[in-house]
């Protein structure tokens, strides 16, 4: 038996197709139609109704988006914005249907009130860069039952978990140098 090789020959091969997808243009799946309703009208920049991981990572400014609707459940998809460097103060004051969210490690600042009266929230991360936690910023939420506090934090505001009335664990590093008045009181 001999094999023959045909050195100018042309074969026809059968068509491939193969779908590229990238970051560039892959959409998040939001867990909540309502924040994905949100987000999309404030950050679609291309205008075709979804919002890609790169619109979201080329975010700096959360106040394009206001939440009037405050009827979202979970934000986890917040931490595909990773050129947020604040979360505004009373950003997500009293949005107490939302029990979950993932604040992106870009994140440095977290404002006043920023969580105040989020009764439904029960589990939050804070990021490494956060050096302080502000006045109120959980007071009234209700519904936390751990938190554990990054070794960058240094300072934790007046009132700043007042009300955590399920509150039953917290993990305090020793960087944390001042603690504000009433920071746990109602903490029962």
């Amino acid at each position: 038996v001999s094999n023959e090789i045909k050195r100018s020959s042309i074969l026809k091969m059968p068509v491939v197709t193969v779908s590229v997808v990238s970051a560039e243009t892959e959409n998040i799946v939001f867990e909540d139609e309502v924040m994905k309703e949100l987000c999309v009208k404030a950050f679609d920049t291309n205008g075709d109704g979804e919002l890609s991981y790169t619109e979201a990572a080329a975010v700096t400014d959360l106040s394009k988006m206001t939440l009037t609707r405050r009827t979202f459940k979970t934000f986890n998809e917040f931490q595909y914005f990773t050129s947020v460097k604040t979360v505004p103060s009373e950003y997500f004051y009293n949005c107490s249907s939302l029990t979950s969210i993932n604040i992106p490690e870009s994140v440095t600042s977290i404002g006043e009130y920023t969580f105040q009266d989020c009764s439904g929230l029960t589990s939050i991360n804070i990021p490494k860069g956060v050096t302080s936690i502000r006045s109120n910023t959980f007071y009234g939420c209700s519904s936390l039952t751990s938190i554990s506090i990054p070794e960058s934090v240094t300072s934790i505001g007046s009132s700043t978990f007042s009300g955590c009335s399920s509150l039953t664990s917290i993990s305090m590093p020793e960087s944390v140098t001042s603690i504000g008045e009433g920071a746990f009181s109602g903490c029962s």
